[in-house]
């Protein structure tokens, strides 16, 4: 899909794809190079990504809240308001 210079369609194609996920799992292009590897060795494929929980989020008005269902941890909250500061540091981590 070609959408340079269309913003608002390449948000809403990238919401459908990830709006059914709720672990964290690599794609196909995470798998390219070590396909002949794995498979050679006898291993299970597997897709990478940290395997976590992801949440759902909503939004009221300008606010934002993140709400698991299933916690990655024992200490974790499951619902918890995100900021401003928060969201641009979970962004800042996401390599291309």
């Amino acid at each position: 899909m070609k959408s340079k210079g269309q913003p608002r369609k390449r948000l809403a194609f990238v919401y459908d794809l990830c709006k059914g996920k709720n672990i964290c799992e690599g794609g196909d292009e995470m798998d390219v190079g070590k396909e002949g590897e794995d498979q050679a060795a006898g291993k299970k494929q597997g897709h990478g990504g940290c395997g976590r929980y992801q949440p759902n989020i909503r939004r009221s008005g300008l606010d934002l809240t993140a709400e698991w269902k299933h916690v990655n941890e024992d200490t974790q909250e499951k619902k918890i308001a995100l900021s401003a500061e928060r969201v641009w540091e979970i962004l800042k981590h996401i390599t291309g």
